[in-house]
């Protein structure tokens, strides 16, 4: 029984550092997606309708700065995990919060 329990904990162990490593990749693409949009929406900028770019850019940054927060935020929360053996429910949990995030942000970013 014991040995079940520890090979299930492995699993899921194993599930929580690729759903990590998996968020970090996403933020990684999104945020050079930001970084390409904001050096082609300055290049846009000398055409013309100025307020309306710096507008478009300002809510680029500000996602960008999201993204950062987000990225630390998932480092600090697995490192914490592994360092007070918290529960691997309790650390999917936190995972799954954040992947919300995520894909709420990816989804704002479609429209």
């Amino acid at each position: 029984m014991l040995k079940k329990d520890l090979e299930e904990r492995d699993v899921n162990s194993a599930s929580a550092r690729n759903q990590i490593h998996e968020q970090l990749e996403t933020i990684r693409r999104q945020k050079f997606q930001i970084e390409n949009l904001t050096k082609e929406m300055e290049t846009r900028n000398t055409n013309g309708s100025s307020a309306k770019i710096q507008e478009h850019v300002g809510t680029i940054q500000d996602k960008q700065t999201r993204l950062d927060v987000l990225e630390k935020e998932i480092m600090e929360t697995d490192r914490k995990s592994r360092i007070e053996g918290k529960s691997e429910q309790e650390h999917l949990e936190k995972i799954r919060q954040q992947q919300v995030v995520i894909d709420t942000m990816e989804k704002d970013g479609k429209d």
